[in-house]
């Protein structure tokens, strides 16, 4: 094409200058083959649209994600301030604006630069108590990478994730991973060796993201996100992976940014547990949020591999990590500009795996400073004295001598900047006064320029307030607020009814969740069941339902669509806490704190055993909370029984003899785990003390405590055996919550399954058969995958569920109708007669399943299960691709059915347009997947056919 549109040009400048019947002719000769290139370009651009909807459209990926969230116009920048200079606008300017501005940034002039420099490093991480690893797990972490290692790296990659300068994809690494993989491993372990990597393997391009509620015009008020080479990203990732294993153990619980167990929730109710501790003890205290400035990307690298040594993470895998810094470049790319590349010699980047790794061992040093300074005062609980919380870089702490502490925190924090690179804005540090004097906190203000919150201060994305009572109202309403503005914007939106069901699961549930993990407060009973009725009022865009909630809310494969029950999540969310009390102490901050204020006892026992009055006014608001949850859900939604396993024989109110002083007669038991009713038992019963004798070489002297633990166990045995509920297994296997919410959702949904959905009987009635679980299951996941297009499976479901509304159905919404079939058969329109019993569709599905035979080459005779509902059964004689075309054709009828419920019923020919139609989408689909084999396998029949006729 660009050779014609040079041709063209030439000849109109010629036949412009001197005009000649020849030139013209060619002219024209040329113009018409241009345009047919261009409308072979046009059709084939439509082509690929229309599959991009097919597969992609209304369903829960990028495409609906950018609808919903508006990015472009989010993500436009209009132009950004030159100092000095009038404002760039243009995207080669806007680029290069950025360039300057990160050039600068990056120069490697962070930190203060002298000679003695990596000898002040030393001395000051030397002088702290940091943990380290051992010379066993330091040779581990530099032994050599194998293809192990890489291959599920590779295929993991996300093929939508773009490039980086080479311009190889994620997709072209995945695709040939068997290949690949070697030769990435020789390349790795040679940068663990030493080899410096090529300069254009550290290229990156960095794309910039607006920071919320910051200048538009301005470069600072970005994020930048270095988009690096996938090859190289892979090696972060495995360096990234060998790392990540040890950091719990190296970084204190403090941090919960980027290390293994830990998140947000931890460090929201720990502050949430200090608040309540800091008014219930009077500790005149204040919260104090400081802003770090550019804190990944000022790191200073000396300062990192000194950092590196301190912790032993050894020569040979330091030298690994330097590879990624040998002589990084990197250019920005902003709206189609380019700017030049620049040297990056300082910082930690953004979009690199192993960066935030790395950022918090480097931060580590700062934490363990401020634990162990003695004139910086923390909020004191139990034993403990709790200073500060991390994430990454947001650093919240809680400061109690706000006068002594604040001038050594500012010392410690300027120090270290000087070594570290790390800088603090002090002008947008937030404070937040909890209950120190009127006359402290003037002399703050006056002494200190960090803004001070009046009511609230918004920590993780939670706004923390000095009263506990005061956390729903400062979260909740905003959110529920901001939440029903999108479904109104979204509403107008053209989504269709699945869509808008993912759009819900995809944006609005997250957001709800984020609160309901990290706030651990009560709700007005009237809250969730509002927003959830918004829910539906958006899935059915303000018209009556056509299917219920309790059918809509069930899994998939029990026939519904997973509508977010918000009320269950919101108990999933409050119950996961229970798995993280049994965490070891000394693991999780908030769970030592809590476990303070039930002591004697322990934690982890509280669920599952009677609380006295005085005990319950002792514990925290969050562990009470948790608790409440807990006892509304516990028996009806089958969590646990009245003999459970975990039914602790320690502290138990029911068996005093264990409890208080008198325990410690118990000690061996205690010392060898019998501590829970599971723990001694022996296949359901009590064992007798021969076993303990043989088994565990129990003293004589214990024959007294093992009566009275057999007294007591056997008095719970008579009111039933002990059976692990699902609840309890999960509570006994781990105290990570990763997951840990869906799988509680679902066993509180587990109850309301037993029985079948309403329209799986209605089925049933019509097709004059029963339906096992099992064949319903098969029907509802033959239905649901049949496809890759969201439009096509709405179908499958609102058939399922008898969505369409049926002359009978509209008569008692509208009595003045008739209620008789719509085609003028004279008989009732019922679902199953509009559907199947009809004369004259029972004539358009003979037609359609002579069609199926001829394809086939075998009698296939009509079949309600498999026309209407896609049943996967092989009672046909079918083979899977057989059904799966069969499936494939029928939904086409459907489909067209559907178009005409209140016409004429649809011709074959019309039927067979959307079978091709459907081919040739899926079949574009698989060229893009590499998966044209399976698909021509399901459509050969098809094709022969056709061809033929």
């Amino acid at each position: 094409m660009t050779d014609l549109t040079a041709t063209l040009a030439t000849l109109e400048r010629s036949h412009k200058a001197q005009p000649d019947p020849v030139i013209w002719h060619r002219i024209v000769a040329t113009r018409g083959e241009l345009n047919s290139l261009q409308t072979e370009r046009a059709l084939g651009d439509l082509r690929r649209v229309g599959q991009l909807f097919f597969e992609k459209g209304n369903k829960p990926d990028a495409m609906l994600a950018r609808k919903l969230r508006a990015l472009r116009k989010r993500n436009f920048i209009a132009k950004i301030q030159r100092s000095g200079e009038t404002s760039a606008v243009t995207p080669s300017e806007i680029a290069e604006a950025f360039a300057h501005y990160y050039s600068k940034l990056y120069d490697g002039t962070t930190a203060t630069s002298d000679g003695q420099k990596q000898q002040k490093i030393r001395s000051f991480l030397d002088q702290l108590p940091l943990r380290s690893l051992t010379r066993t797990q330091a040779n581990a972490l530099a032994s050599p990478i194998t293809t192990e290692e890489i291959l599920p790296l590779l295929k993991e990659l996300r093929t939508s994730k773009a490039p980086g300068p080479d311009g190889f994809s994620p997709l072209y690494y995945k695709k040939f991973r068997t290949q690949l993989a070697p030769l990435l491993a020789n390349l790795y372990n040679g940068f663990l060796e030493g080899n410096t990597p090529p300069k254009e393997l550290l290229a990156a391009s960095i794309v910039v993201i607006p920071k919320e509620g910051k200048d538009p015009t301005t470069c600072a008020s970005y994020r930048p996100i270095s988009l690096l080479n996938v090859d190289m990203k892979i090696y972060a990732k495995v360096l990234a992976t060998r790392l990540s294993r040890h950091l719990p153990a190296l970084v204190h619980p403090d941090q919960v940014g980027f290390i293994p167990s830990r998140g947000a929730p931890d460090n929201i109710r720990r502050a949430v547990n200090l608040l309540s501790i800091a008014h219930a003890s009077k500790q005149p205290s204040l919260l104090l949020s400081l802003d770090a400035e550019k804190a990944f990307d000022r790191v200073d690298w000396t300062y990192l591999w000194e950092v590196l040594r301190r912790f032993g993470v050894g020569d040979e895998m330091i030298r690994g990590i330097r590879a990624l810094y040998t002589s990084p470049t990197a250019s920005v790319t902003t709206m189609g500009g380019r700017s030049r590349p620049f040297d990056i010699l300082n910082g930690t980047r953004q979009g690199c795996p192993l960066s935030p790794l790395l950022f918090a061992l480097c931060l580590e040093p700062l934490a363990e400073q401020i634990r162990g300074h003695p004139d910086i005062s923390g909020i004191a609980a139990g034993d403990k004295t709790y200073k500060l919380s991390l994430f990454a870089d947001d650093i919240l702490l809680t400061i109690t001598r706000p006068l002594v502490s604040l001038p050594n925190l500012y010392s410690c924090l300027s120090s270290f900047g000087a070594l570290s690179g790390y800088k603090i804005n002090i002008t947008k540090s937030e404070a937040l006064n909890i209950s120190l004097p009127q006359e402290v906190v003037t002399h703050l203000r006056n002494s200190f320029t960090f803004r001070w919150c009046p009511q609230r201060l918004k920590y993780l994305g939670i706004y923390l307030t000095a009263q506990v009572s005061q956390l729903y109202s400062s979260n909740y309403p905003d959110m529920i607020k901001h939440i029903k503005s999108l479904l109104r914007q979204w509403s107008s939106y053209s989504i269709s009814w699945l869509g808008r069901i993912y759009a819900l699961k995809m944006t609005a549930l997250p957001k709800l969740l984020y609160l309901f993990r990290t706030l651990p407060v009560p709700l007005p009973l009237t809250t969730l069941p509002d927003l959830q009725s918004a829910f539906y009022r958006y899935v059915w865009q303000g018209k009556k339902p056509r299917v219920s909630r309790l059918i809509l809310r069930r899994p998939k494969l029990h026939g519904g669509l997973a509508v977010p029950d918000l009320s269950l999540y919101y108990k999933s969310a409050q119950l996961t806490q229970l798995l993280q009390w049994s965490a070891r102490r000394g693991r999780i901050c908030w769970v030592d704190i809590e476990n303070d204020y039930v002591a004697p006892s322990c934690l982890s026992q509280v669920p599952w055993r009677q609380i006295s009055s005085t005990e319950r006014g002792r514990l925290l608001p969050t562990t009470t909370h948790s608790l409440d949850i807990w006892s509304k859900v516990k028996y009806s939604m089958s969590l646990t029984t009245t003999t459970s396993s975990l039914l602790p024989l320690c502290d138990n109110p029911l068996f005093p003899p264990w409890c208080g002083e008198e325990g410690r007669a118990f000690n061996w038991w205690r010392g060898k785990g019998f501590t829970t009713l599971g723990a001694v038992l022996l296949q359901g019963k009590f064992p007798r003390w021969e076993y303990f004798r043989e088994s565990h070489d129990i003293p004589l002297r214990e024959f007294y405590s093992y009566s009275q633990i057999r007294h007591f166990v056997c008095s719970r045995l008579t009111m039933g055996t002990p059976v692990e509920t699902s609840f309890e297994n999960l509570v006994m296997r781990s105290s990570s919550t990763a997951g840990a919410i869906s799988h509680i959702y679902n066993l509180l949904l587990r109850p309301s399954l037993e029985n079948p959905c309403s329209y799986q009987l209605l089925w049933e009635i019509d097709l004059g058969r029963h339906l096992t679980r099992e064949e319903w299951e098969a029907i509802t996941e033959s239905s649901m995958g049949i496809t890759t297009c969201t439009l096509i499976k709405e179908n499958c479901y609102k058939l399922l569920s008898r969505w369409y509304l049926d002359p009978v159905r509209l008569q008692k919404i509208y009595p003045a109708l008739s209620g008789l079939c719509s085609r003028g058969c004279g008989k009732r329109g019922t679902f199953y007669h509009m559907w199947w019993e009809c004369g004259q569709v029972t004539v358009l599905w003979s037609s359609v399943f002579d069609m199926i035979s001829r394809a086939l080459g075998v009698p296939v005779s009509p079949d309600p299960v498999l026309a209407l509902l896609n049943s996967p059964s092989r009672r046909h004689g079918l083979s899977r691709s057989s059904l799966r075309l069969t499936h494939r054709i029928c939904t086409s009828t459907r489909i067209c059915m559907a178009r005409s419920w209140k016409r004429d019923l649809p011709q074959v020919p019309e039927i067979v347009a959307k079978v091709w139609y459907i081919y040739k989408m899926e079949c574009l689909t698989a060229q893009l997947h590499d998966t044209l084999q399976q698909c021509t396998k399901i459509w050969e029949p098809w094709l022969s056919t056709q061809a033929t006729t």
